[in-house]
């Protein structure tokens, strides 16, 4: 199954914080995902990874809300696989459908029906 949430064309409110409580999670983030994952940096030097901690975390005084969850979704999808991902935070806007692989062809559907569709078999794998 494939799914693309896709966000409304709204620019996200400035976090009560700011910068630094960006920062906090960046820095979880950064900590935690190493440690946590069976193997982080198969993809990745961890060298090549802190450099982009730091990046991030230069430019955060620059980054609305919506340009730092994007930069963070960047930064856990270098890990390079496909079961480490940063979803979007429950309250972001979404669109109601989503992409699912039909034969060799890539449809967007509704998302309510993609749970159907993931029940009874009828979607191909994406992989």
């Amino acid at each position: 199954m494939l799914q693309l949430p896709l966000i409304a064309c709204t620019r996200q409110e400035a976090v009560p914080g700011g910068a630094e409580a960006w920062r906090a999670d960046l820095e979880f983030l950064a900590n935690e995902l190493p440690r946590v994952h069976a193997n982080a940096f198969h993809t990745i030097d961890q060298d090549s990874f802190a450099a982009e901690v730091s990046s991030l975390g230069a430019s955060l005084p620059q980054l609305d809300g919506d340009q730092i969850i994007v930069r963070l979704m960047r930064l856990v999808a270098i890990i390079g696989d496909g079961h480490t991902h940063l979803d979007l935070p429950p309250t972001s806007p979404r669109y109601p459908l989503a992409l699912a692989w039909f034969g060799s062809g890539l449809r967007v559907v509704p998302q309510y029906r993609m749970m159907l569709l993931w029940a009874h078999g009828w979607l191909v794998s994406a992989a």
